[in-house]
C-alpha cells in the first residue's frame, strides 16, 4: 500500500512529531510510506529522523506567502506517486484539494486541535470543502475533539474516527523512582512553546503565589517561542529570578522530567497534548486547565484539572499536592499506569486499521 503524508513542514511541533511517527510505524509494518513537505528543505532534527529511518521525503518551494503554484506541484506530486492513501497534517489540506478531486486515493486529514480553534478563516472554508466535496474524513486525536469536529462541521460522530496522539514510553518512562526524587525543593515543570495559548503568564502568576507559600520550590519552563522575552520580564518584576528557570529547547525532556515532582499545564485549548503524557509516563502527577483532550487522558487518580484560567484553583491545586507526598506519590503510580495505554505503537496501529494496512 503507497501512502503519502503530506506536511507544511518539518520544524520541530508535536503535529510534525506525530505525523514521522506514524511515517515510520506504518513503514515498519510494510507500508511504502512518502512524506510530502511544502516548504523547503530545513536542517532539522525531524528532517534527519526520516532520513535516518529511511522514509522517502519530497520538498516543494513554498514561500510563507500563499502560493497557487504550489497546488499544481502536488497535484504533479500525486499522480506520479499514484497513493492509495494521502493523509494530511496540520495547515496542508488546502494544498491537496485539486489533487484528491483528481484522484481516486482515499483522503483523510487529522485534526490536532479542537475544531474551532484548529481552522479559522479560509481553512476553515477548506476544511468544510475537503469533508462534503473532496472525499476527505476527519480524524480525531480524542473524543472530546471528535465532538468539536462534529459540532463544528455537522458531521455525525460515528463518522469520524478517534486516533488517539501515542508517545515513545520506552523514552519517557520512569528512571528516578518518585519516592527518591527529592522533596526539596519542590520542583514543577512544565513543557511547550512559550505562546499565548499556552498562557505560561498565568502559570508564572500561580507559581509567584505557590511559592509565597512554598518558598523552597523552583519552576522549570522547557522550550521557546515568541513570548520569552515577556515571560522573562515578568519572572523579574516578579522577583522569580532565582527560582524560575527557563533552560529554552533542550534534547533531553525526559531527564527533566524525572528531576521533576510535578507537572503543570496552563492552556487555554489543546488537541491532546503530548507532554502531559510524557509526564505521566515519566510519573508524575499533573495539574492542568480543561484544555481539549487533556480532559479524556487525566483522570483524577493522577492529576488535578482545573477551569480555564482560574488562576486560584491552579494556586490552590499546586498547594495541596506539594502540602500532601503521600498524594503525590499515589498519582505518580496512577499517571504511569494510565500512560501506558498511550504508546505509540497504538497509534501507529490505529492509523494502520483505519488505512487498511492491517485488519481490525
Amino acid at each position: 500500500m503507497k501512502i503519502l503524508i503530506v506536511l507544511p513542514q518539518l520544524r520541530t511541533g508535536g503535529g510534525q512529531k506525530l505525523a514521522l511517527d506514524e511515517a515510520i510505524g506504518l513503514a515498519r509494518l510494510g507500508a511504502d510510506v512518502t512524506v510530502l513537505s511544502l516548504y523547503p528543505r530545513e536542517e532539522t532534527v525531524f528532517t534527519h529522523l526520516a532520513e535516518d529511518a529511511g522514509i522517502p521525503l519530497i520538498f516543494l518551494e513554498k514561500q510563507e506567502k500563499k502560493s497557487l503554484k504550489l497546488f499544481g506541484e502536488v497535484k504533479r506530486v500525486v499522480k506520479k506517486l499514484a497513493p492509495d492513501v494521502i493523509h494530511t497534517h496540520l495547515m496542508a489540506l488546502p494544498y491537496v484539494l485539486p489533487a484528491a478531486r483528481a484522484t481516486r486515493a482515499r483522503c483523510f486529514h487529522t485534526v490536532h486541535n479542537v475544531a474551532e480553534r484548529e481552522a479559522t478563516g479560509m481553512m476553515r472554508t477548506f476544511e468544510k470543502w475537503a469533508y462534503r466535496y473532496c472525499r476527505f474524513t476527519p480524524v480525531a486525536i480524542s473524543p472530546y475533539c471528535r465532538k468539536t469536529v462534529s459540532d463544528l462541521y455537522h458531521i455525525p460522530e460515528e463518522k469520524i474516527p478517534v486516533v488517539v496522539n501515542g508517545i515513545d514510553t520506552d523514552r519517557f518512562r520512569v528512571t528516578t523512582p518518585y519516592a527518591e526524587r527529592p522533596a526539596f525543593p519542590f520542583t514543577i515543570v512544565s513543557t511547550g512553546r512559550m505562546e499565548e495559548q499556552k498562557r505560561q503568564g498565568l502559570m508564572l502568576e500561580a507559581f509567584a503565589q505557590f511559592h509565597h507559600r512554598f518558598p523552597d520550590s523552583r519552576l522549570r519552563l522547557l522550550g521557546d517561542g515568541p513570548l520569552r522575552a515577556r515571560l522573562e520580564e515578568q519572572i523579574a518584576i516578579r522577583g522569580l529570578s532565582d527560582t524560575v528557570e527557563l533552560p529554552g529547547i533542550v534534547s533531553d525532556v525526559e531527564t527533566h522530567l524525572n528531576q521533576a515532582n510535578l507537572f503543570l499545564l496552563t492552556s487555554d485549548f489543546e488537541g491532546l497534548p503530548l507532554s502531559v503524557l510524557e509526564a505521566m509516563s515519566c510519573g508524575l502527577p499533573v495539574v492542568s486547565t480543561r484544555a481539549g483532550g487533556t480532559v479524556d487522558v487525566l483522570p483524577p487518580e493522577a492529576g488535578i484539572l482545573t477551569d480555564i484560567g482560574d488562576l486560584k484553583a491552579l494556586t490552590e491545586a499546586l498547594c495541596k499536592l506539594a502540602d500532601d507526598s503521600e498524594l503525590c506519590a499515589s498519582m505518580s503510580a496512577a499517571a504511569v499506569k494510565e500512560a501506558r495505554q498511550y504508546d505509540i505503537s497504538a497509534c501507529v496501529k490505529g492509523y494502520a486499521e483505519l488505512f487498511g494496512v492491517i485488519g481490525n
